[in-house]
């Protein structure tokens, strides 16, 4: 066409025929993959040839809900927790009060405690097997072997309140409790060897007051005093790993 300017304006127009996808290639990277990040839920797309669904589609997109194993959270069966805020300092976890450290501490502390219980029953039943004779204080039987055993009993038992402020803080916040890796400390590990071996002439004291209870009671408390300052010298020098 021509206008008030003399010049000419002209235009084409055109149009192409194209196939689109009915499902996207991209929906199908962007499917729930289970999990606890996913919320334990699996996404399909199903769609079957020359059949029209409910929906009026040839194709639905759903998902099928995992039966969530106990490590992404789930006290139940499909049930899983909500994925946390990053930095607000929660976790994916299971809510436990007692982890499986403090299941073991506590077990073999009640095993240990079986040692020095069935010295006590040889000695009193007059049962006891002489093994070593030196003089009226040094002397080995059965039994002092059994009383050697104190000091497992004491170490465990040291280390099982060591785990009870923990316990108690998670049983009143009601928040649970994951599990601490520390780095061993390799400066304090002769304490190790030091408080076994002193063990010896504390299993002798205590079988020499054997049969006074308020001297016994003495020779424990000073057997245990000397367990927790060993405990002390192996752990200070520990330290967390964060996760």
């Amino acid at each position: 066409m021509k206008g008030d300017d003399n010049k000419s304006l002209s235009y084409s127009e055109g149009y192409n025929e194209q196939k689109d996808y009915r499902v996207d290639p991209a929906d199908f990277s962007t499917l729930q993959t289970g999990g606890p990040r996913g919320q334990c839920k699996v996404g399909f797309i199903f769609w079957q040839s020359g059949r029209i669904l409910n929906n009026g589609n040839v194709f639905v997109r759903s998902t099928i809900e995992q039966e969530c194993r106990r490590v992404c959270g789930a006290k139940i069966v499909r049930h899983c927790p909500k994925v946390p805020t990053i930095g607000k300092g929660e976790y994916i976890g299971e809510y436990r009060i007692l982890l499986p450290d403090d299941y073991f501490c506590f077990i073999a502390f009640l095993l240990s405690l079986a040692f020095p219980l069935t010295g006590f029953f040889l000695v009193f039943t007059n049962r006891d097997i002489l093994i070593g004779y030196f003089n009226d204080v040094f002397y080995c039987c059965v039994s002092t072997l059994c009383f050697y055993m104190w000091s497992v009993v004491l170490d465990i038992f040291s280390a099982c309140l060591n785990r009870l402020p923990a316990i108690l803080k998670a049983l009143f916040s009601g928040r649970p409790r994951r599990e601490q890796k520390y780095l061993k400390a390799v400066v304090w590990q002769d304490a190790v060897l030091g408080y076994y071996a002193i063990c010896v002439g504390m299993t002798l004291w205590f079988q020499y007051h054997l049969f006074d209870f308020k001297q016994l009671g003495i020779v424990l408390a000073w057997w245990t005093g000397l367990c927790m300052f060993f405990r002390f010298l192996r752990s200070s020098g520990k330290q967390p790993i964060k996760p």
